[in-house]
Formats: C-alpha cells, structure tokens, sequence
C-alpha cells in the first residue's frame, strides 16, 4: 500500500506482495531482506524509487516488471537475478556495486553484466553495450519502449530469445558479423523497424526472430 513500512525482521518480499499497487510511488527495503520473489512489486505503475539494502541476495524474476523506476542499484551481494527489470521504460541508471562478485557494470555501460561469461542480462534505455560483451541474454531489453536504437558490439556472438521483443520504438539495429545466433522472437513485436541486415556469419536464425514487426519492409541476407 501507500507509504508502506516494512518491519525490520522480514527476510523475504512474497510472490506478487506489492504487485499492482498504482499509489505506491517509492519504497525502502531495510537491512535482513534477502529475497525480493517473482513479481513483489509488478506492475506497480507509479513505483519510482526503491532502496535494495546490502543484505539482499537474490531478485526474481518480474520483481519489478513495468514499474516507473527510473534509477536502481544493485547492492554487492546479490548473486542471483532473474529478468527483475522487464519493461521499466522510464530505467536511465542501472548500476552494480562495485564489489559485487557476480555481476558488474563496467564502462558506466548502464546495465547489468554477469562476469563469469560477459553476457548482458539486464539493459535499459540508455546502455551502452560494452566491447567485451559475448551475449545479450533472454529478455534483457524487452519491453523498453523508450529504446529507440542500440550498437551492438564487435564480438557479440549470441542474442538471445525475447531479447529485444515488444520495443515499439526501436527504429534501427545493426548487427555485426560476428553474430552467430539469434534467438526466438528476439525482435518481435518491434513495429517501427524498417530495414534489416542480417550478419554473414549467422549460423541460427531462430523461430519468429522479427514477428509482428509491422513495418518490416526489407531483410537482408
């Protein structure tokens, strides 16, 4: 609800606790929660600031999906996250800590990167996709409708499925050859892309990759 306070010996936010509460604007989380459950606080249109504390471990997935949030940063020792951030539109600053051990922000790059592979699992409307970055995972900018183009880096090899579905305003992509796969419905759903070229070395296409793409006048191969 409105101005909701959480008492201090709560460990975990519940499957869809907040979820669809359009009068709560902002919330604090306090020291000794650990896990924020799928869907907490989905849909809450209004939610535009949240404060994760440093005991948080663990963030599922659509725990914030389609919030107003418009800065989050994520604490040092979460090790899990889930597609948390799925169509929060008004997101500009996505930070990691910097001594989180899973995942970083490297570049000032605006996104969430897991290091262990360099892949991109978490992006918003102003990322700007670091060099050494090898995949783009599932999901990582769907919804973003305030994503209006993006440069995909030399050495992407994978995007994956659902990537960028459902960014109603990207206008351009360019993709470089050294992209392998593409991933189901990776672009669907992006109904202003015109114009499609598609890299030399690609290996997968796969199902629907650019469905109900209205607009889609020409694909290159």
């Amino acid at each position: 609800c409105e101005g909701a306070e959480i008492p201090s010996d709560v460990t975990t936010i519940g499957e869809g606790a907040f979820g669809r509460r359009n009068r709560l604007k902002e919330i604090t989380l306090p020291e000794g929660i650990k896990t924020i459950s799928k869907s907490a606080f989905a849909l809450c249109e209004n939610l535009s600031k949240v404060k994760l504390p440093d005991s948080l471990t663990t963030i599922e997935e659509n725990a914030f999906r389609q919030t107003a949030l418009t800065s989050v940063t994520i604490p040092k020792g979460v090790t899990r996250i889930d597609n948390a951030f799925i169509g929060c539109s008004s997101l500009t600053q996505l930070q990691v800590a910097g001594e989180n051990p899973v995942y970083d922000s490297r570049d000032d790059c605006n996104a969430i990167i897991r290091k262990s592979d360099n892949a991109l699992i978490q992006g918003c409307s102003t990322t700007k996709i670091p060099s050494d970055i090898t995949t783009i995972e599932s999901q990582a900018f769907e919804k973003l409708n305030s994503l209006k183009a993006i440069e995909l880096p030399e050495g992407l090899t994978t995007i994956g499925n659902m990537a960028f579905q459902d960014c109603s305003n990207l206008k351009v992509i360019s993709f470089p050859d050294t992209v392998t796969e593409i991933g189901i419905s990776a672009f669907g759903g992006c109904d202003t892309l015109k114009e499609v070229v598609l890299p030399e070395n690609l290996k997968k296409l796969d199902y629907y990759p650019f469905a109900n793409c209205d607009e889609l006048q020409t694909v290159v191969i």
